[in-house]
C-alpha cells in the first residue's frame, strides 16, 4: 500500500515535465512549420467567366421602326446574313415603286431623243456637205461667167477699135458692146450667188447647230433627273435593307431583346448577341494592385464555377494565356487557357460565372505573417503621419 502510493506521488511529480516537454515538441514543430514550410499564394479575380475566343458580336438597330417579324430565339443557331428581326419598310416601298416608274419613264425618252439628236447631227453634216458643193458650183459659174465676160470685153474692144478704123458700123459696135456689158454684169450677178449661198447656208446650219444643241441640253437635264433618279432608288433600297436587321456572324443566340410583331423599337437598340462557334477560354479581372507584376503567362490557375460548387462538382484548370498591361474601369483584363480535362458534370458553355486563382508564388506561413504585420504597420505609420501633419 505504501509502495502504490509512492508511486502515484511520483506520477504526479512527474506529469507537469511531460507535458511541458510535448509542449515544446509542438511549439517546435509549429515554429518549423511557420518559417520552412511551403504555401501557394492565389491572385483572386474580382469578376471571370468562360467566354469563347472570338468576341461575342451585338447585333442593334440601325433605325427606328415598328417589328413586323421576329426570328429571335434565345440559344438558336444562326447562319450570318440570316434576317433575324424586320422593320415597316411600306413607306419606303411606295417610294421606291413611285421612283422605279419615274425612272422608266426618263429611259423611255432617252432612246428618242438620241435619235433625235443623231438625225440633227447627220442633217448638220449633210448641210455642210450640200453647202459645199453648192459654192463650188456657184465659183464654178462664176469662173465661167467671168471668162465670157473677159472675152466679151476684149470682143468690145477690138470692135472698138475697128468701128474708128470704120471698119464696123456703129450699130455693131453697140451691139458687141451691149453683149460684154451683159456678159460682165451676168458674172457680177454669179459671184453675188456665191455671197448668197455661203450666208443662206450659214444660217441654215446655224439653225441646225442650235436645234442640235438644245436636243443634247434636253438629253443632259434627263440623264441628270435619271441619274438622282437612280441615286434616290439606291438610298431607298439601303433604308429598305438596313430594316432587314440581319445576323452579321454565325452562331448562336446568347441573348435577345424582348420584341414582338408590333413593337416599336429604337435607333440603337439591342436586338441580340451573337455567340459565335470557337474554343472556350476565360476571361478574368483583376485589381491592378493583385494582377500588375504578380499574374504572368504561363502561371497556372483554377476557376470555381458559381453555379457548380466546387465541393461537388471540381474546378478547372487553367494556364494564363496574357495579361492586359492597362487599367480599365479599374481592372486588369487577364485571359487564360482551359488546360486537362474538363469534369464531365460540368458543360463547356459560353457565359459561365465564376471566380479565377492564380497562383502566384510559393512562400512559408511566417512570411505572410511578416507581410501582414508589415501592412498593418504601415499603415499606422501614415495614419501618425497625416495626423502629424494636420493643423
Amino acid at each position: 500500500m505504501h509502495r502504490s502510493l509512492r508511486a502515484l506521488a511520483d506520477d504526479r511529480a512527474s506529469r507537469p515535465i511531460r507535458w511541458l516537454l510535448v509542449g515544446k515538441v509542438l511549439v517546435a514543430l509549429w515554429f518549423a512549420w511557420l518559417f520552412w514550410a511551403q504555401v501557394s499564394v492565389y491572385a483572386v479575380s474580382s469578376e471571370s467567366r468562360i467566354e469563347v475566343e472570338r468576341d461575342a458580336h451585338s447585333i442593334d438597330s440601325p433605325v427606328a421602326g415598328k417589328v413586323i417579324l421576329s426570328n429571335l430565339v434565345l440559344d438558336e443557331w444562326i447562319e450570318a446574313g440570316e434576317i433575324i428581326v424586320q422593320l415597316d419598310t411600306t413607306q419606303f416601298e411606295l417610294e421606291l415603286a413611285a421612283k422605279r416608274g419615274s425612272l422608266e419613264s426618263l429611259s423611255a425618252q432617252i432612246g428618242p431623243l438620241r435619235e433625235k439628236i443623231a438625225a440633227k447631227a447627220n442633217a448638220l453634216d449633210l448641210m455642210d456637205n450640200v453647202l459645199k458643193t453648192q459654192v463650188a458650183e456657184a465659183r464654178a459659174r462664176h469662173r465661167g461667167g467671168n471668162a465670157l465676160a473677159q472675152s466679151a470685153l476684149e470682143e468690145a474692144r477690138r470692135s472698138a477699135q475697128l468701128r474708128e478704123q470704120a471698119v464696123v458700123s456703129e450699130s455693131a459696135f453697140s451691139k458687141t458692146r451691149a453683149e460684154g456689158q451683159a456678159t460682165l454684169a451676168s458674172a457680177q450677178a454669179l459671184k453675188a450667188a456665191i455671197t448668197r449661198i455661203e450666208a443662206e447656208g450659214r444660217l441654215r446650219r446655224n439653225e441646225l447647230a442650235a436645234e442640235l444643241a438644245e436636243l443634247k441640253r434636253e438629253l443632259q437635264q434627263i440623264e441628270g433627273r435619271r441619274a438622282q433618279e437612280e441615286f434616290a432608288i439606291e438610298s431607298l433600297r439601303h433604308e429598305i435593307d438596313m430594316r432587314n436587321i440581319r445576323a452579321s456572324v454565325s452562331g448562336k443566340l446568347g441573348e435577345v431583346a424582348r420584341v414582338h410583331v408590333g413593337s416599336v423599337v429604337a435607333a440603337g437598340d439591342r436586338m441580340a448577341l451573337v455567340v459565335p462557334a470557337g474554343e472556350l477560354r476565360v476571361v478574368a479581372y483583376f485589381a491592378p494592385d493583385v494582377a500588375l507584376g504578380r499574374v504572368r503567362r504561363g502561371q497556372t490557375a483554377r476557376i470555381r464555377l458559381d453555379a457548380f460548387p466546387w465541393m461537388e462538382f471540381g474546378t478547372l484548370s487553367l494556364s494564363v494565356a496574357s495579361v492586359g498591361s492597362e487599367v480599365s474601369n479599374g481592372n486588369v483584363r487577364v485571359l487564360l487557357n482551359i488546360i486537362g480535362d474538363v469534369p464531365p458534370a460540368i458543360p463547356r458553355q459560353h457565359g459561365l460565372p465564376g471566380s479565377v486563382e492564380v497562383e502566384v508564388e510559393r512562400v512559408s506561413p511566417g512570411e505572410l505573417v511578416l507581410r501582414a504585420a508589415g501592412r498593418v504597420l504601415g499603415g499606422r505609420r501614415t495614419s501618425v503621419q497625416t495626423d502629424a501633419n494636420s493643423p
